[in-house]
């Protein structure tokens, strides 16, 4: 994924992850992963990176992104969300 290496380099300056308004994400759950997990399909994102050696990389809605992620529920109404792998489809 973009954001993976290049978010980390020194000649990143700027890096922005736009998400769709929540009620266009779809949520799914699939037998095979674990209880706590969830996938999340997105489309209307927008992710940009700013290089000063490459310029400015830029993935937006002509891609789609399914993450799954796993959540922990601290207390009622504070949940953390913690990416664990993306697909990306072209």
């Amino acid at each position: 994924m973009l954001l993976g290496a290049d978010g980390r380099g020194q000649d990143v300056s700027w890096v922005r992850f736009t998400l769709p308004p929540e009620n266009t994400w779809i949520r799914q759950a699939f037998q095979n992963d674990p209880a706590n997990w969830a996938a999340i399909d997105l489309r209307g994102y927008s992710i940009q990176v700013d290089d000063a050696v490459r310029g400015t990389l830029l993935a937006e809605a002509a891609t789609f992104f399914e993450f799954k992620l796993v959540y922990t529920v601290h207390a009622p109404g504070d949940t953390t969300w913690q990416i664990i792998r993306w697909k990306e489809t072209q």
